[in-house]
């Protein structure tokens, strides 16, 4: 009961107030539930329900990105500086802020990705962080995601090095079947299916 002097005759009073939190103390592990409070950070990319975060301060990317699940059209656009509340949860296998709402949310600077090798991209502390692939090589142009999990019916998914699929959610273009297999790439590290996942934003991440 957060307001233990309050008399609350049909139930406790409410839920814990959210809590100033860095994104590096939720993906470092010190945080792993309760609702917070997110200031300060930058949207590298998004969709129709949910977008991805990343603290500018951070220079190596490490541990300073994550998605924040909204459910509705968030009226976010890369580049703006936000301030984000909600609760957190790890999504199969991918750290979330989930039933969040946007506080606020003004046009700011876009983040540049980080260059990083493919091996090091597929790596825990890169997980939703904004990155360039710097080498690798298209090792299956039609990756079939159902060979991993028959629950999976994503489409137009390409492999690179065996390693990282290239996934259209984020893409905002008509034309994401003409880059099939265009290297070097860049875009959001994601984790779905039990693969580490690049999820481009426009053409010129091509």
């Amino acid at each position: 009961d957060f307001c233990p002097a309050q008399a609350n005759p049909d139930g406790v009073c409410g839920d814990a107030p959210p809590v100033l939190t860095e994104i590096t103390a939720i993906r470092g592990g010190q945080v792993t539930s309760g609702n917070v409070r997110i200031e300060g950070a930058v949207v590298t990319a998004h969709d129709n329900l949910s977008f991805t975060i990343q603290d500018p301060d951070v220079a190596s990317g490490q541990l300073a990105a994550l998605v924040v699940f909204v459910g509705a059209a968030t009226g976010v656009a890369v580049g703006d500086t936000v301030i984000v509340e909600g609760s957190v949860t790890e999504y199969f296998g991918l750290t979330e802020i989930e039933d969040a709402t946007v506080v606020n949310h003004a046009p700011g600077t876009p983040i540049a990705p980080i260059t990083l090798t493919v091996a090091e991209a597929a790596t825990e502390p890169y997980e939703s962080v904004l990155v360039t692939l710097s080498d690798g090589a298209v090792t299956d142009p039609s990756y079939d995601c159902t060979v991993v999990s028959p629950q999976c019916n994503d489409t137009n998914l390409w492999e690179i090095a065996s390693s990282i699929v290239a996934d259209p959610k984020f893409y905002s273009g008509t034309d994401w079947v003409d880059h099939t297999g265009d290297l070097p790439i860049t875009g959001v590290m994601f984790y779905r299916f039990e693969r580490r996942r690049i999820r481009p934003r426009t053409a010129a991440d091509f």
